[in-house]
């Protein structure tokens, strides 16, 4: 069973993995970080990449919207949506 210290290293490193191959992605560079990269960190390394990591979900939650405006919780029926848009523009 994960204590609750393991499972949050345990999310930082499968997040830190995913970031750091999607970033490699970008670059046009292979997706070839593993999780274990983070095995080397000191504690205070580990620290900074967790804020990091809140903080841009923190901004990626603030920046979500929904059509151009904030971000609700309402239901979308993006196909409904879709075909109201080319009813009204056709």
């Amino acid at each position: 069973m994960f204590r609750a210290g393991e499972r949050k290293v345990s999310m930082i490193k499968a997040m830190f993995r995913i970031l750091a191959n999607s970033g490699r992605k970008r670059a046009g560079l292979e997706e070839n970080v593993s999780a274990d990269v983070i095995d080397s960190c000191s504690l205070a390394d580990m620290s900074r990449i967790a804020r990091a990591l809140n903080q841009t979900m923190e901004e990626a939650m603030r920046a979500e919207t929904v059509n151009g405006g904030e971000a609700d919780d309402e239901v979308h029926d993006e196909y409904m949506e879709e075909l109201e848009r080319r009813e009204k523009n056709g």
